[in-house]
C-alpha cells in the first residue's frame, strides 16, 4: 500500500504538480505507519503475555463458583422448609434467602462463562 503511495507521489512530481505546504509526504507517512507498527506489537506482545495469567484467573474463579454451588445445593438439601411445623413466614424468608443466594450465583456463574 505505501508503494501505492510513494508511486502516486511520484508520478505526481512526473508531472510537476505543485505540492501544497501542508502536504503529507509518502516517506513522513510510511514513517508513522511504521512507528504505529512497533507500537501495535508491543502491545500484542504484551497481551499475549497476560493470556495465561487471565487463564489461570478464570478457571480459579470457576472452580470457586462451583465450590459455591456445591455448598449452596447441599445448604438447601438441609435447611429446605419441608417440616409441617414451620410457620408460612419463616419458610418464606427461608426461600428468601435461598433465591438471592441462587440469584448472586447465577449471575457469577453467567459471568465466568462469558470469561471462558
Amino acid at each position: 500500500r505505501s508503494s501505492d503511495l510513494v508511486a502516486g507521489q511520484r508520478l505526481l512530481e512526473r508531472q510537476r504538480y505543485q505540492f501544497p505546504s501542508d502536504w503529507l509526504w509518502a516517506d513522513n507517512v510510511e514513517g508513522e505507519w511504521d512507528a504505529f507498527e512497533q507500537i501495535m506489537s508491543r502491545k500484542a506482545g504484551a497481551m499475549e503475555a497476560e493470556i495465561p495469567v487471565l487463564q489461570a484467573k478464570i478457571l480459579a474463579e470457576d472452580r470457586v463458583v462451583e465450590q459455591k454451588i456445591k455448598d449452596l445445593t447441599a445448604e438447601w438439601n438441609t435447611a429446605k422448609p419441608l417440616q409441617g411445623d414451620i410457620r408460612p413466614s419463616t419458610a418464606i424468608d427461608t426461600l428468601t434467602i435461598f433465591e438471592t443466594k441462587m440469584s448472586r450465583l447465577k449471575e457469577d456463574w453467567g459471568r465466568v462463562c462469558k470469561a471462558k
